[in-house]
């Protein structure tokens, strides 16, 4: 979990991204909106679902019923090229993991959160 937490996947293509359940846009969408999952799971599940030539393409009625969700999603980039879904780790600039990190992050995580406080 802890490495979930501290990890966030950057939108390619969308497809292997959960909307409501993954890190993309902060907190997953399922916390941010105080959802309960019994409202979403007949809903689309993946980012891809909610893409359409490049943009954002939420429905109407789902964005009535959850108007933060649009100040949410709006900051998020959709890139042109149809890549794969990348998951970083926000601790670092390249944003991948390593041993050395990793225990790094595991001995002194306070450390770390205060650095990124002051990025």
């Amino acid at each position: 979990m802890v490495i979930v937490e501290n990890s966030t996947w950057l939108i390619g293509n969308g497809k292997s991204i959960i909307l409501w359940k993954d890190y993309w846009c902060g907190d997953p969408l399922e916390v941010a909106q105080n959802l309960n999952v019994n409202n979403i799971h007949h809903l689309p599940q993946l980012v891809s679902d909610y893409i359409l030539s490049n943009q954002w393409n939420i429905p109407h009625d789902l964005l009535s019923q959850y108007p933060q969700m649009r100040l949410l999603v709006i900051q998020v980039i959709i890139h042109v090229e149809d890549t794969e879904d990348r998951l970083v780790w926000k601790h670092v600039s390249n944003g991948q993991l390593n041993l050395k990190d990793a225990h790094s992050f595991k001995k002194h995580p306070s450390i770390k959160k205060r650095i990124n406080n002051l990025v």
